[in-house]
């Protein structure tokens, strides 16, 4: 029977209706009790009163600027798209009350790999099977794009079952054309090479050669290289790095398991395993007895490699044959041990007839383990409508802020492969099909669109197709000139679809950028972004200079730069132009908040609504501001920054 999306939130006991309701994230975790403390991060032992339990609270620190939550919130969305077991799961994430970002995650009451090396007291064996499902994690996690670039002993979390997570991706990032900046990001002695040079390029055999540097300190107890920070990194830049045979005379290493140590660590990446796969599999080799690839063995070693996995073989064959020798001699000595047997035949049958007598007990039994059966079928179904919910819910965030405008592209590709599952599973689920329809608007899918149908965005099907053949770009967006003509259709709807224009138009632009590769927009479509926002003004009423990257935005009925709507990337809208000098002088615009996101030297906000010269910092490398005399009184003047000149002009 399908369920439409509605019914699948409908469950049959009232106390799972109660843990469905919503609690918001300043009431649902309660008692906050510090466990750790990191360079951005602040992790609390809290309980979530909405899933009675203890989980990891994770609050960035109140004294990091708001430019780097961006990072704060990549780790909490790579983290949670990533479904592994030897992954720490992310539960949660939203802002608190005093306005800091947050997630939470599961809270795990174990050791660290580092404490149990530092211990010593588990064999070699065990080792080694966590460090195999660390491997096994970070395979899947490159196999997804991501790259964690962190990866150290106090990093890897291990539960009483032996339970493995890799813990801390707060430097994880897609695979891409990432590079190293000018900070020095990553744990030296266990960071690759190309971490500690500016401009490198970043992949997944940097991971490789954290792992290689973990498992020479499962090996040796010690890290690769030891000493200070700085002498840490000068040591991993010159490649010099002992082998760990070398390095623990008293701990015997076999040379094959130096050279797998020594190729994950080398200074070059051709020269590393090209994958975790290749790494995992050539230790797996040295483990059964083989040659691996890092030690090059040549034809002697193999033979000698073939007969020591074959002696226990022949060693088995020939016990076996001894076995069935005596065996067969033994064989005319049993006759009395065969009358033995058939009278523990004849016992074993009157077990039997006993045991028919139980029968009917039995099967009482059996009708009460189905009647069990039939509750758990039950259970299970209502856990599965719940599931699909959840997955329908993360795939709705992704098309929202803040997830959305950190990859538009990605993230839309993310989301509608989730709506097209349950879509195609259960063709009744309305709601899902409007998702579907504006996901392919907004990346440009029109002739795809066709396929489907929606009331509540049947306006977007005659613009989708009046635009499906227009002429594309290699990135398969349309050129400006269309792309703007389109915006001007969007705004020329009807007053009654302004929440519809408003979902749209944003978005779209967002998406348009990200696919281009591009930072910044033509004024054309700055234009049509502002008057979707401000219907009633005039947009000539906006003058851009881009040659003196100066903008001017002024007139009645523009009273906002900014949305703050969960379709909005809460940036100014002038942030996809190339601004240093911006007047917005006689506007109705009443909080610096419209600015955030902009990098302006010189701003004119005279005749504005604007009575706070707070919060001034929402722009980045302001150095004048123009104001009317009596604008501001003097205590919010003396706030402001020396750097900030003030000129009082009428």
């Amino acid at each position: 029977m399908n369920l439409s999306l509605d019914e699948l939130l409908v469950t049959e006991d009232a106390w799972e209706q109660e843990a469905l309701k919503e609690i918001s994230g300043n009431q649902r975790y309660r008692n906050k009790e510090l466990i750790a403390s990191g360079g951005h991060k602040n992790v609390f032992r809290v309980f979530d009163i909405k899933m009675q339990r203890h989980v990891a609270f994770a609050e960035i620190k109140e004294d990091i600027p708001e430019e780097d939550y961006d990072d704060f919130i990549n780790e909490a969305c790579l983290t949670a798209s990533l479904q592994h077991p030897n992954i720490v799961k992310v539960f949660d994430y939203g802002f608190s009350k005093n306005s800091l970002p947050y997630f939470t995650m599961e809270l795990k009451t174990g050791k660290t790999l580092e404490s149990i090396i530092n211990e010593r007291q588990i064999s070699a064996v065990s080792l080694l099977e966590i460090f195999f499902k660390v491997c096994e994690a970070m395979q899947y996690s490159h196999s997804e794009g991501i790259i964690h670039l962190d990866l150290k002993p106090s990093n890897i979390q291990v539960g009483q079952f032996n339970e493995v997570e890799v813990c801390d991706w707060g430097l994880s990032r897609e695979v891409g054309s990432l590079k190293t900046g000018e900070n020095l990001k990553g744990t030296p002695g266990y960071m690759a090479p190309e971490q500690a040079m500016t401009g490198a390029v970043l992949d997944e055999r940097t991971d490789v050669y954290s792992l290689g540097a973990i498992l020479y300190t499962v090996l040796t107890g010690e890290a690769s290289i030891s000493g200070g920070a700085k002498t840490v990194v000068k040591a991993t830049i010159r490649n010099s790095i002992v082998p760990p045979s070398r390095r623990c005379e008293n701990i015997e290493i076999p040379g094959s398991l130096d050279a797998v140590v020594m190729k994950a660590l080398s200074w070059s990446k051709v020269d590393r395993y090209q994958s975790v796969e290749a790494f995992k599999l050539d230790l797996a080799d040295y483990l059964q007895g083989r040659s691996t690839v890092a030690e090059e063995a040549d034809l002697l070693r193999e033979l000698l490699l073939f007969l020591r996995r074959n002696l226990k073989v022949i060693a088995v064959t020939l016990i076996l044959v001894i076995a069935f020798i005596f065996v067969r001699s033994e064989i005319y000595k049993s006759d009395l041990e065969a009358s033995l047997a058939v009278e523990s035949l004849h016992r074993a049958h009157s077990e039997f007839v006993e045991l028919k007598k139980n029968e009917q007990a039995l099967y009482e039994q059996k009708e009460q383990h189905f009647e069990s059966y039939a509750h758990a079928v039950k259970l299970q179904h209502t856990i599965s409508s719940k599931l699909v919910e959840q997955h329908l819910e993360v795939a709705k965030e992704h098309m929202i802020y803040p997830i959305y405008f950190s990859s538009p592209v990605v993230n839309l590709q993310k989301s509608l492969k989730t709506f097209q599952k349950y879509f195609y599973e259960k063709q009744d689920l309305h709601k899902v099909q409007d998702l579907i329809v504006l996901n392919l608007f907004l990346s440009q899918r029109f002739i795809e669109l066709q396929n489907y149908s929606s009331q509540k965005y049947k306006v977007l099907f005659s613009l989708a197709k009046k635009y499906e053949n227009k002429e594309r770009s290699r990135f398969n967006v349309l050129f400006v000139k269309d792309f703007t003509l389109l915006l001007q259709d969007i705004n020329a709807l009807p007053d009654s679809e302004q929440k519809l224009k408003q979902e749209v138009i944003e978005r779209a632009i967002a998406y348009s950028l990200n696919a281009s590769g591009l930072e910044f927009t033509h004024e054309s479509i700055v234009k049509e972004l502002i008057r979707c926002w401000n219907p009633k003004w005039d947009e000539a009423n906006f003058i851009y200079n881009k040659g003196e990257q100066a903008a001017r935005a002024f007139g009645e009925h523009l009273h906002t730069l900014r949305a703050r709507a969960p379709y909005s990337s809460h940036k100014s809208f002038l942030s996809t132009l190339k601004i240093s000098r911006l007047d917005i002088c006689g506007s109705e615009i009443s909080s610096f908040n419209d600015l955030r996101g902009l990098s302006v030297k010189v701003l004119d906000i005279r005749s504005t609504k604007i009575t706070n010269l707070h919060p001034h910092n929402v722009t980045k490398g302001i150095e004048k501001v123009y104001i009317n005399t009596n604008q501001f009184d003097s205590m919010s003047k003396m706030k402001v920054p020396k750097s900030i000149r003030l000129v009082s002009k009428d």
